[in-house]
């Protein structure tokens, strides 16, 4: 996989979940910055707002979701609890409420009315999960698609049920053994079609056109795969350049770790330096300067502390 190419596999991963974080949150009209997050990811924030909140708790969510799945525990009603109070930062549980619409944020209209009662909610989540699991119903990616639909139609939460069946559906790639890691993620696709998104999911409970909302799934969790894969052959790109430009005009300074530190994710600490056994306070800043006079990293100030920031690496993330 293209992935097992990469150096510090773990913090990259986090950071690639921290950009799926912003964009799922943008469908849900949660914005922040490129910048707020990986700064934040970095622990360099001393205020945090209310949005960043929001996106760093989906960041915990979709990497809780991964140990679990690695460990074992299967897509389950209790699984996607636990994953929608991790994005909401506080307990949730299954909707008991009634008088439930989904309306149009724009106009206002209700467009669904979803299923009441705790008991109905629940027999339907666990319908939705032995589907899931079951292999002989169909592809895992029609399973995929036609069980985020089903999903988002039970609305089995009172808030958080697009971000967790965004969540869901990267867990399942990997509990259906098609991904090793959580790094496909069709939040972009979904982003940038959201009209399409939100009217195919109603094509198919008013008029029965799943034909439509399978073919936008799959084109949406394509598009995803190849955005990933050439994301890691452009970073891997990058370092061997950087490998290259270090070696002929700073080979004192050039080492393979120093390389990989710097394109483990956005932004550098002198702390991070220290603790990847690069060196001192002292070299760590050194060598980072140094690296800034290359133009390499760009030096930022984040309230009192001092980043360095890979330039291209964040213009990567950002996309086109």
């Amino acid at each position: 996989m293209a992935a097992q190419r990469l150096p510090n596999q773990e913090v990259l991963i986090r950071t690639l979940i921290l950009q799926e974080a912003k964009l799922s949150s943008e469908v849900e009209n949660i914005v922040t910055t490129n910048d707020e997050v990986y700064q934040a990811f970095s622990g360099d924030v001393e205020e945090m707002s209310p949005n960043l909140k929001e996106v760093l708790r989906y960041g915990d969510a979709v990497w809780f979701g991964y140990q679990e799945i690695k460990r074992g525990r299967p897509i389950s009603p209790s699984l996607m609890t636990d994953l929608v109070e991790r994005i909401k930062g506080s307990p949730v549980g299954i909707r008991s409420m009634t008088g439930t619409r989904v309306a149009n944020s724009r106009t206002g209209e209700i467009i669904y009315s979803p299923p009441e009662g705790k008991d109905r909610i629940i027999q339907l989540m666990d319908a939705l999960c032995r589907f899931l699991s079951d292999t002989s119903s169909a592809d895992p990616l029609i399973r995929l698609a036609a069980g985020h639909y089903q999903f988002e139609a039970i609305h089995p939460f009172p808030d958080g049920n697009g971000r967790a069946g965004r969540v869901i559906n990267v867990l399942f790639l990997i509990q259906e053994g098609l991904l090793d890691l959580p790094l496909i993620y069709p939040s972009r696709q979904i982003l940038n079609s959201k009209s399409e998104y939100y009217d195919l999911l109603r094509g198919v409970t008013e008029r029965g056109e799943w034909e439509a909302w399978l073919r936008y799934m799959l084109r949406a969790i394509r598009d995803s795969a190849k955005d990933s894969i050439e994301l890691i052959d452009s970073i891997l790109d990058l370092m061997a350049a950087d490998s290259e430009r270090l070696k002929s005009e700073a080979p004192r300074l050039y080492s393979r770790e120093l390389v990989e530190l710097i394109y483990s994710q956005p932004y550098t600490r002198i702390a991070g330096f220290e603790e990847a056994g690069l060196g001192n306070r002292q070299t760590a800043s050194s060598h980072l300067n140094r690296l800034t006079e290359m133009g390499l990293l760009v030096r930022v100030q984040a309230g009192r502390n001092v980043l360095f920031l890979n330039p291209k690496m964040i213009r990567l993330f950002a996309g086109p």
